[in-house]
């Protein structure tokens, strides 16, 4: 080696560290979420350097170690969404989907992190959408979506997704076919579910509530005539009750969703005859005419407790297609 090769080495080494600390600093400026520490590992599906489609790779491509050694490009302006889940509430299957607004074909995706850990697909949905696709999100849990771009900070979403399904069903119908033809699309759905009906429908059809408990529903008290319980006397009340369903269920269900109340009349004089009250997270409104469509766009969008009633007039449509394990 001569004394001029000798004498650039010391200049080489600061260039290079030189450019080294320059990357550095883009990757940390942005506008972004500040950093609040490393997402490395939240979760078992993440894009390191994953390129953006309107660069030289293709969607979904990783860069080589070497890209990651170099000097990466300023900092533009850029901001990010989520686009999907639109609600607080998702559904099982529900894509989520980021999107970019700014100079994203300058930029690569550092990091995707979805925690708790879910395994999926991850690609870009066009060229300014980042699109995760789960294998299966959990019920009743929440998630925190993570994602960095090199040049700007971390940014950081959460959801919930919905709750289990549970099918209620109340009141009576005017034919006995109508009642058959709830129960008979139940059976072959294999869904169980919990029965409201009043003491006037069990009067009217005897052999409803035997054909609802051999088929595995839970048949429970709805009052003998669905009053508006909260103008009724004490006495009015519990008569109400005491004509009720009694079949084995300590549940009782205030017609119109009409009480008043954790220890008010109607929870005390319930709780007198072995009941507690027990309402509902969802309306589907199929008493008010709902369409099939309305009543599953309201089942999925939180799930949980479902109202529906025996006259409905597209309740059955909506128990043939509602799917109450993936939403």
């Amino acid at each position: 080696m001569s004394d001029r090769q000798r004498s650039l080495l010391p200049a080489t080494a600061l260039a290079v560290a030189a450019l080294l600390m320059l990357g550095s600093c883009a990757e940390e400026a942005g506008t972004g979420v500040p950093r609040q520490g490393s997402s490395a590992g939240v979760t078992t599906t993440s894009a390191h350097l994953l390129k953006t489609p309107n660069t030289r790779l293709q969607p979904g491509t990783r860069s080589t170690s070497d890209e990651a050694d170099l000097p990466q490009p300023p900092p533009v302006p850029l901001t990010a969404a989520l686009q999907s889940p639109r609600t607080p509430y998702a559904t099982l299957r529900t894509e989520i989907r980021i999107h970019f607004e700014g100079a994203l074909n300058l930029l690569t995706v550092r990091h995707f992190g979805i925690e708790p850990e879910v395994n999926g697909r991850l690609d870009w949905a066009d060229p300014q959408t980042l699109r995760f696709q789960p294998e299966r999100l959990a019920f009743d849990t929440t998630y925190t979506v993570n994602v960095s771009v090199v040049g700007h900070s971390v940014w950081s979403w959460q959801f919930t997704t919905i709750k289990p399904i549970t099918i209620t069903i109340d009141d009576c119908a005017s034919t006995g076919g109508e009642l058959q033809n709830v129960l008979q699309v139940l059976a072959q759905r294999h869904i169980t579910a919990i029965m409201f009906p009043t003491g006037i429908c069990q009067r009217k059809f005897a052999w409803l509530v035997p054909a609802m408990l051999a088929a595995g529903h839970r048949v429970c008290n709805h009052t003998y005539s669905h009053p508006r319980l909260t103008q009724l006397s004490d006495l009015q009340i519990a008569n109400e009750i005491r004509g009720g369903v009694h079949a084995g269920c300590d549940l009782f269900r205030p017609p119109w969703g009409d009480w008043d109340g954790p220890g008010g009349r109607v929870d005390r004089i319930a709780a007198s005859q072995g009941y507690h009250v027990f309402m509902w997270d969802v309306d589907t409104f199929d008493w008010a005419g709902a369409s099939t469509q309305e009543i599953l766009d309201r089942i999925y969008g939180r799930g949980g407790v479902i109202l529906l009633h025996f006259h409905g007039r597209n309740t059955v449509d909506a128990l043939r297609r509602v799917d109450l394990q993936t939403g």
